[in-house]
């Protein structure tokens, strides 16, 4: 209730006021559908700290195309309901582990590991980002207007990492070279969310032309985290307390027709790091092996770009 009070409410309350209808809104008041084909580059951190020094990270990346299915719907005192979701339709991963573990590490800079394994053979096995925001516009113009909205979204993101090389430190410095074999599964990652937000968006209509922007900012109360490294038959389950979110988003739209327009549009969000508690267990028989407060870390990001069309019905 405190998150919700904090993040959701005060935009609730900014749109129960009352503002002019506009000519160029009542023209759209049909339901607008759209879909539409893109491009996403998603990178996650999964990091390790000990008594305060980054000893880990695990950095997992991904570009594959996306399609993304939207619709909102003005209800007529003025209410605007919208909905999305963006999906994978393929394309691989990478996955780069680095550790900085004594007595080899000369430091805890990025060139001062001691442990390295690489996986260019890293599947995005799931990525999902669904939305859904309620909010009201303020007509600040004939041709311009003011949406503020709060809503709730869920991402789910997930990760294998198979074969690679490593380069690890046994007796000296990076003294040791390995090879995995291909399509062997190393590690698997998992992160979910469920966000609460708040945003702005501010539209301008010029003929034919539509140009829009939109900021968003919340918070996501309870993250999950997982990873399994499978050769060391271990799993990690970490909990975070919150993450904060933040994204920026804008489009192009172009009418072609009465009902349809096709549009271009570009959006950034993140989930910044945080810190939690790792909790350790075996993977094959789940025994526990006891957990490090304040121990993990994590983040994650994903870059838009995406072409399509929509229509009011």
């Amino acid at each position: 209730m405190c998150v919700f009070s904090r993040f959701l409410l005060p935009v609730l309350a900014a749109l129960t006021l009352t503002f002019p209808a506009s000519a160029e809104i009542a023209d759209t008041a049909r339901p607008r559908f759209e879909v539409a084909l893109g491009h996403t580059t998603l990178s996650a951190n999964e990091q390790v700290y000990w008594n305060g020094d980054r000893i880990s990270r695990l950095n997992w990346e991904a570009k594959v195309p996306t399609a993304t299915l939207g619709f909102s719907n003005r209800f007529a005192d003025g209410w605007i309901l919208n909905g999305q979701a963006t999906f994978r339709l393929g394309g691989n991963g990478h996955m780069t582990d680095h550790d900085w573990l004594p007595p080899f590490a000369t430091g805890f800079g990025p060139d001062d590991w001691s442990h390295q394994s690489t996986h260019p053979d890293s599947p995005l096995r799931k990525y999902l980002d669904v939305d859904l925001s309620l909010g009201r516009d303020i007509v600040l113009n004939d041709s311009t207007r003011l949406n503020l909205h709060g809503g709730v979204k869920y991402t789910n993101v997930r990760w294998d990492a198979r074969g690679g090389t490593s380069v690890y430190s046994y007796q000296d410095l990076r003294d040791t070279a390995g090879l995995f074999r291909d399509g062997m599964r190393v590690v698997s990652y998992k992160q979910e969310h469920v966000t609460i937000f708040g945003g702005a968006e501010l539209t301008r209509v010029q003929g034919p032309w539509q140009f829009s922007g939109r900021l968003r900012a919340g918070i996501s109360p309870s993250p999950q985290e997982r990873d399994h490294h499978w050769l060391r038959d271990l799993r990690f389950d970490n909990d975070y307390g919150a993450m904060a979110y933040a994204s920026i988003a804008g489009q192009v739209d172009y009418q072609i027709a009465d009902r349809f327009t096709v549009f271009a549009s570009a959006g950034y969000q993140k989930f910044f790091e945080d810190r939690g508690d790792a909790y350790y267990t075996t993977i094959e028989h789940g025994q526990d092996l006891g957990y490090a407060p304040g121990a993990a870390g994590a983040d994650l990001s994903a870059m838009t770009v995406a072409f399509g069309v929509s229509g009011r019905f």
